[in-house]
């Protein structure tokens, strides 16, 4: 508790001392939304297990460039208001694709490909695929139906950097906001996507498509990604947002809404829009406002302007 109202207090004074105005002018000419929002670890167990915590930037900040669903959410919209706000965005069609096909199996393994052009995979093409769990279905499916190159990363299997076939290369490698070691699994390498992108030498490629399932992971590896604007060569952007439930099970907290509403705005200033969204079956729970919803969703998007 002492460290977040350290950081609380800092953004505090540095907001009094004159600083107020440079902020929200850098928040409103970038994309970039995270860059006062810093990622801190609560120390209790509870949290440990729920991943990182987002320090929220002053409520004025949150009215800038986004969605127009977005434009009246402030630190004071309530929590019943974001939860409408945020699974209504969440399963939106944004931009119609006339041609999704499934690759890999029907369920949890296979994923979704607009292949409307310009979008469409065709070779040659690259594919990122986070989180693999031994499940090869969509890696393969891809492999053997388009004939991509795809590079596939998970530090959880027990298994080396490997080919597993001429088109598919295996990186014992995680995705998160730093090149440290995961604090949860010391043994697991880990890296930022910019990193990544780095060392294959692919900084200056077109990234068809990356997928990532990393059962929340993705709260520390999304900021850092957008930040770094490791996607702006990125065509495809597919990937499942999980929200861990409190218990006894009711909503996710405000902060965590206000969470997912940010990387949403942030992946909509991108260039991002959702053409297909599904909550996972998995996921579902009874909201404490009324409707059932679901905890986890797998999106959908396409990139349609830089």
């Amino acid at each position: 508790m002492k460290i977040f109202m350290s950081k609380v207090q800092t953004i505090l004074f540095l907001l009094t001392c004159g600083m107020f105005g440079a902020v929200i002018y850098k928040w409103s000419t970038s994309v970039t939304t995270y860059k006062v929002i810093e990622k801190i670890k609560d120390v209790s167990e509870t949290e440990s297990k729920r991943g990182p915590t987002l320090v929220l930037p002053p409520q004025q900040i949150m009215n800038f460039i986004g969605p127009p669903e977005f434009q009246n959410i402030t630190l004071a919209t309530s929590h019943e208001e974001l939860a409408r706000i945020y699974h209504t965005y969440i399963n939106k069609v944004q931009v119609k694709c006339n041609n999704i096909v499934r690759q890999g199996r029907n369920g949890d393994g296979g994923w979704d490909v607009c292949m409307d052009p310009p979008y469409e995979l065709k070779k040659p093409c690259l594919v990122y695929s986070f989180g693999i769990n031994n499940d090869w279905s969509f890696d393969d499916a891809v492999s053997r139906n388009i004939g991509c190159e795809i590079h596939a990363f998970d530090p959880s299997m027990n298994v080396n950097d490997h080919f597993r076939q001429p088109s598919i290369y295996f990186h014992a490698t995680g995705l998160d906001g730093s090149d440290a070691k995961s604090q949860n699994h010391p043994t697991w390498k880990m890296g930022r996507l910019q990193t990544i992108i780095k060392k294959l030498g692919h900084t200056n490629s077109t990234i068809d498509l990356i997928k990532i399932d990393i059962e929340e992971s993705e709260w520390s590896a999304f900021p850092d990604m957008v930040l770094s604007n490791s996607l702006n060569r990125v065509k495809q952007f597919c990937f499942e947002i999980h929200f861990f439930l409190p218990t006894p099970v009711r909503d996710p907290d405000p902060w965590r809404y206000h969470s997912g509403l940010l990387l949403f705005k942030n992946l909509y200033n991108l260039g991002f829009r959702i053409f297909k969204s599904h909550g996972n079956p998995w996921c579902r729970y009874k909201s404490q406002f009324g409707p059932e919803r679901w905890s986890c969703h797998e999106v959908y998007m396409v990139k349609v302007s830089s």
